[in-house]
């Protein structure tokens, strides 16, 4: 069939066919198929201007996304399946992106861990799973992990977290029991281990003059 007419509109491009038959592809697949208005355009090049334009397609949702903020492999190819993209050009656009430094899930632990820690007050229980849930392997998972593991800032922090819930409490009326309670759930559900919060319970209730319970 052979090309009768190119249109642009904004940074698309219609192509017209003697055939009735139109395609819109992205501006820059165009400009790299070098067609020109009269050209003839066979079934097969038809097709690998459609992959071109689809691969194209997804690596820009692709750039979109890591420009917001960065993603783990799991969660782009997540994010790029929901958006009706071919499975096959989407693990091509994820290896082109890893091979270019623009996805490296080792990188993204290692930056997630450190401002969950820092800035969020996160417990390693709670990183740990919120890191499986993005499709991190335990492999970087326990790497990156077992750098912070006997770091005195998770002490610090929950530290921090509790003497300021314990402001919150202890107008409550509530008994040495249950104002232990709730301050080891609330650290609990931060993602603290339980060794982690009975240290943290006893600096905080050293004045309480009560028996611990035991968890």
């Amino acid at each position: 069939m052979i090309l009768t007419s190119v249109r642009k509109f904004r940074n698309k491009i219609v192509l017209h066919f003697d055939n009735s038959e139109t395609l819109e592809i992205a501006y820059e697949v165009y400009l790299n198929s070098g067609l020109i208005k009269g050209d003839e355009v066979d079934k097969k090049k038809l097709e690998k201007l459609k992959y071109e334009n689809e691969f194209f397609q997804t690596k820009s949702s692709a750039y979109r996304y890591l420009g917001n903020r960065n993603h783990s492999s799991f969660e782009l190819r997540v994010k790029l399946t929901k958006k009706g993209y071919q499975k096959l050009i989407i693990e091509k656009v994820i290896k082109d992106l890893r091979a270019k430094g623009y996805i490296d899930d080792q990188k993204f632990t290692e930056s997630f861990v450190k401002n969950r820690i820092e800035k969020r007050k996160e417990g390693i229980v709670k990183i740990n799973s919120e890191l499986k849930k993005k499709g991190i392997s335990n492999e970087i998972i326990s790497d990156v992990i077992n750098n912070f593991t006997d770091d005195p800032i998770h002490f610090q922090n929950a530290l921090q977290l509790a003497r300021k819930k314990y402001q919150s409490l202890k107008n409550k009326d509530l008994d040495f029991q249950k104002l232990k309670g709730r301050l080891f759930n609330f650290l609990k559900g931060k993602g603290y281990t339980t060794e982690i919060i009975l240290k943290v319970l006893d600096t905080v209730l050293v004045n309480e003059g009560e028996d611990e319970l035991e968890y």
